[in-house]
């Protein structure tokens, strides 16, 4: 078999059909990220004045505020360290308070923030974030520029 210009052109097609496919296919699983969301989970439940935990069949048992605004990690936080500063704030806002917090549940902790001078909330030493694009009781940011639902 001789190697000329139609079998790279067939070549091209094909990987473009294949990539279009997955991006397709992507956009439909972003567009379906809330169509499941229950409040009834079967393990690690909890709830308390700052985190509850929900329950989104693609993501699993996750944490939101009593509200049900999803909480997100980062995965270049480190323990009682954040690493969202600027304008990654734009877009995954702290859960933070004014007030130094106290008598707070298991699990939770937070970290006085170097920018804004408040108190933002962490579970197990990381710490919560918002999503921007999200509306109550969504969790399109998970997966996104590095940033996961919580877990409990």
């Amino acid at each position: 078999m001789k190697w000329d210009n139609r079998w790279f052109v067939v070549i091209i097609v094909v990987v473009f059909v294949v990539a279009a496919g997955t991006l397709i296919i992507e956009g439909q699983h972003k567009k379906t990220t809330t169509a499941t969301n229950s409040s009834s989970n079967k393990t690690n439940i909890i709830n308390n004045s700052i985190v509850v935990t929900k329950y989104n069949s693609l993501v699993g048992n996750y944490l939101a505020t009593p509200s049900d605004q999803t909480l997100y990690e980062y995965n270049r936080d480190r323990n009682n360290y954040s690493s969202c500063y600027g304008a990654c704030l734009t877009i995954w806002p702290p859960y933070e308070v004014a007030k130094q917090p106290t008598k707070l549940p298991a699990n939770i902790g937070y970290i006085k923030r170097s920018d804004t001078g408040e108190y933002q909330y962490t579970f197990k030493g990381l710490p919560l974030y918002f999503y921007s694009a999200d509306k109550t009781g969504q969790v399109n940011g998970n997966s996104v520029a590095g940033f996961f639902v919580a877990k409990p």
